[in-house]
């Protein structure tokens, strides 16, 4: 099945025509806008990364309290009270000291209160309906432990690895398709990440998704803080709000801004995480805020290369590498510092102790700004120029890719008790996480929260970054802006053979 690079460009060419998942009988009223990555507006204002539904659908979810539930659902098999608990295979604090799972049970001291309660009520609600306790297998390595499950005996019902390693899962036939459970579970629900489910859909088939049922895709996912105290020092007057409303906060804007404030604090003429930075962790970000995606679908719904494809992502990414590689004189990143350990906590530190105007704010950071007194705001990263439409950034690859194992004990069972929980967590565990500890915790204004919205509203999933096609992600490391178009004509040929081992690996299955 080689396709020539040639054949590639026209498929791509037509990324307007964006297909929907999970085979062409997707009801019309569940259809979204055809766009290679989400409008300004194309997610609901409580950040869950959902496609919005119009008011006549929204009822067809709610109940007469105002409940999300999945009315649809077929009746719950009374013999699968024999099995008395719910198994999902989900990350430790052990190894993953920010990255661990929070969602399934709470039983972290370092849990919000507000997240710990939604969790409780979602599961004692279910066990009390359904004779079902909910448990967390808690491991240090969810990909390493399925892989042995997958090999013996079943440790789970179903499991949250990292979407990069869900993908090879995936890929190797060892997942069951989400769409082939209706009755169970509801894809289209607003539960689920509509987002998501294009974005991670191969062949019309879903074999690993996000939603209400986990916080992780919102806790990797942001925009910018920035320092309110140092703004007003440094730009007296500005309302960044207002300039992000006029959609003139741009990347030209962000630089010129930065670079006007970057100083050697301690005049030692070496400019390090010592000093005073306009910018820290701008990175390959820049580039999706630009509202380009390395990798998108061609009208099959299999993976293509986007980057390079059309005019606006080669100068979206030569205008990013070209800011980029202006070093030192406006942002730092983590790996720049001169020294290496602990980095990412040199990262908050600087912020926190003031010493920084914009930090790249993923929500895992935006929770270890509380120790220290400083007073942030937040906006999106800044769009290419002014005139594209909304305000975007890419969703890391380290949130959970929602999965069936194909060794489960019963797959419909697994299906069901997975919506019931991704029912539980738009009633309760996405308002937890988002209105009150986000938003009501860590958020200084209104104007702060309006923007969190917006930042959510814009966020998208990359093919390039869960299937790791690090050949396209190195790019955007490049040192030598000027040789973008030469190397990556040198990789399109390597990246063309993973796409297409990446297809051939789902039609095999």
């Amino acid at each position: 099945m080689k396709k020539t690079l040639a054949l590639i460009c026209a498929l791509v060419m037509l990324l307007s025509l964006l297909l929907a998942s999970c085979g062409g009988d997707k009801p019309a009223e569940d259809s979204k806008a055809e766009t290679s990555v989400p409008a300004e507006d194309s997610s609901a204002a409580d950040g869950s990364g959902t496609e919005p539904v119009s008011e006549s659908d929204e009822d067809r979810y709610l109940d007469e309290n105002g409940k999300y539930v999945n009315k649809n659902q077929v009746p719950f098999n009374e013999d699968w009270k024999q099995r008395k608990e719910f198994r999902v295979l989900v990350y430790s604090n052990n190894v993953q000291t920010t990255y661990f799972s929070e969602e399934i049970e709470s039983f972290y001291e370092t849990t919000d209160d507000k997240i710990r309660e939604a969790v409780d009520t979602r599961n004692r609600e279910i066990e009390d309906k359904y004779g079902i306790t909910v448990k967390a297998v808690a491991v240090d390595d969810v990909a390493s432990r399925l892989r042995d499950s997958l090999a013996s005996d079943p440790v789970c019902d179903a499991a949250m690895p990292f979407m990069y390693a869900a993908a090879v899962f995936a890929q190797d036939g060892q997942l069951y398709d989400l769409c082939d459970f209706e009755g169970y579970l509801d894809i289209y629900a607003p539960w689920w990440d509509q987002n998501a489910n294009e974005s991670l859909s191969i062949a019309n088939k879903i074999y690993f998704t996000t939603g209400d049922i986990s916080i992780m895709q919102k806790i990797v996912s942001g925009g910018l803080a920035f320092n309110k105290k140092l703004l007003d020092s440094y730009f007296p007057g500005l309302d960044i709000y207002e300039l992000v409303d006029r959609g003139e906060w741009t990347f030209d804007k962000y630089y010129s801004m930065c670079k006007e404030v970057t100083h050697d604090l301690n005049d030692d003429g070496v400019m390090d995480e010592n000093d005073f930075w306009g910018a820290l962790s701008a990175g390959s970000n820049l580039y999706f805020s630009g509202g380009e995606p390395l990798c998108s679908k061609d009208p099959n719904d299999y993976p293509v290369i986007n980057i390079g494809n059309n005019e606006r992502s080669i100068a979206i990414m030569q205008k990013a590498l070209e800011l980029l590689n202006d070093k030192r004189t406006w942002n730092i990143t983590a790996d720049e510092f001169t020294v290496q350990a602990g980095k990412w906590d040199t990262l908050v530190r600087i912020f926190g102790e003031g010493r920084a105007l914009f930090a790249g704010a993923l929500a895992s950071a935006i929770k270890k700004y509380r120790k220290y007194d400083v007073v942030f705001g937040i906006v999106p990263a800044p769009k290419y120029d002014v005139e594209q439409d909304g305000y975007h950034g890419r969703c890391s690859n380290v949130a959970y890719g929602v999965c069936i194992p194909t060794n489960v004990e019963d797959p419909y069972f697994s299906a069901y008790m997975l919506d019931l929980l991704a029912v539980g967590g738009k009633n309760y565990l996405t308002k937890a996480y988002y209105e009150a500890t986000l938003k009501g915790k860590d958020m200084d204004t209104a104007e702060d929260e309006r923007m969190l919205d917006l930042v959510y509203s814009g966020i998208f999933y990359d093919i390039s970054a869960v299937y790791r096609i690090n050949e396209l992600e190195d790019l955007l490391k490049l040192d030598q802006p000027d040789q973008f178009s030469q190397q990556l004509q040198s990789v399109l040929p390597i990246v063309e053979g993973k796409l297409e081992e990446i297809v051939e690996r789902y039609e095999n299955n």
